[in-house]
């Protein structure tokens, strides 16, 4: 998505570019995006963030180590 994931990011920067991003991927790639929609992929990324960060102490979480999966209805 080329958002630049690390851990030397701040939470804000990284909301930012996923809110400007991923509409117009959703648009080239077709698939469901609306604020809800948006709203949860925020929430589930500042877990996954804070899950491999701080618990589990990840060097190596960086933006192409992450995958966004869609299924075949379209939804994140």
């Amino acid at each position: 998505m080329d958002i630049c994931i690390n851990k030397y990011r701040e939470f804000e920067e990284i909301e930012h570019k996923i809110d400007v991003k991923l509409p117009k991927i959703a648009k080239d790639f077709c698939f469901k995006i609306d604020e809800d929609s948006l709203r949860k992929f925020k929430e589930d990324f500042v877990r996954l963030y804070l899950f491999r960060i701080l618990l589990c102490g990840d060097q190596d979480f960086e933006e192409q180590n992450v995958i966004t999966l869609i299924d075949g209805n379209g939804n994140i």
